[in-house]
């Protein structure tokens, strides 16, 4: 049994198609660099639009954000942080926060399937993860640590570039965040901590959202485009007839 030349796996019943990476035979290997793609290997799997996804995330966080600034300022207000603890003035913001992140990760989850799916339509090969595997290793305990920050990394990688600064920063954020809040504590002024952590790892969020979702966006029209380029000069090509005839 013949083997894939670009990623080793063994073919299968059908040599023309790699089943672990996708890529056809005798085609041309991409690499995420961000320079553009091989639009010479035409993609085995249709590209679906994230936008609608993405939206959602980014409003969901936005949501989030604006909750949390609502949640930070009565400690700073004249009543002082006693008003905050002790009444329950402020419980239906806290139900809300806890609705919103709760909606945020529903649709983040959503939103990183479809863009991890959406890699193959724009060109990626040897992939080490899959769309499944960016939903299931969040729910997996110490994997989700830094399992899904490298299937976001992969995701990068290939519809950014490789400068995943933006990433390392976002993640960073998020786990400091995630140790924080069982270190301080459910106190008024242990939740403010996390918060104040949360606002601008969301920030971040909301933009690592954004550039991805456009960016694939954006080289899937290149994939279009160089299609019909390709079909239009096919279809411009004039034989001409044997001399004599």
């Amino acid at each position: 049994m013949s083997s894939c030349s670009f990623c080793g796996r063994n073919l299968g019943p059908d040599p023309t198609i790699c089943p672990g990476c996708g890529v056809v035979a005798g085609r041309r290997k991409t690499e995420p660099q961000g320079r553009g793609l091989d639009s010479s290997r035409r993609p085995l799997v249709p590209f679906v639009s994230g936008h609608a996804r993405a939206l959602w995330v980014k409003a969901f966080l936005a949501i989030t954000i604006l909750l949390d600034v609502l949640l930070i300022w009565p400690a700073y207000a004249e009543t002082g942080p006693d008003y905050v603890e002790g009444g329950h003035s402020l419980d239906f913001l806290w139900l809300y926060a806890f609705l919103s992140l709760i909606a945020t990760a529903f649709f983040f989850l959503m939103w990183m399937h479809r863009s991890h799916r959406n890699l193959r339509a724009i060109g990626a090969v040897n992939l080490k993860y899959s769309p499944k595997s960016a939903v299931f290793w969040w729910f997996v305990p110490i994997m989700n640590l830094f399992k899904p920050k490298q299937v976001v990394d992969e995701i990068w990688k290939w519809s950014v570039g490789t400068d995943t600064a933006l990433v390392n920063l976002w993640w960073f954020l998020w786990v400091i965040g995630f140790f924080s809040e069982p270190i301080v504590g459910s106190s008024i002024w242990g939740s403010l901590i996390v918060i104040i952590i949360d606002i601008p790892a969301a920030i971040l969020a909301i933009r690592l959202v954004h550039k991805i979702e456009t960016a694939q966006t954006s080289k899937s029209k290149e994939f279009l485009s160089s299609d019909n380029l390709q079909v239009s000069q096919a279809s411009s090509i004039v034989v001409a007839p044997p001399s004599g005839v």
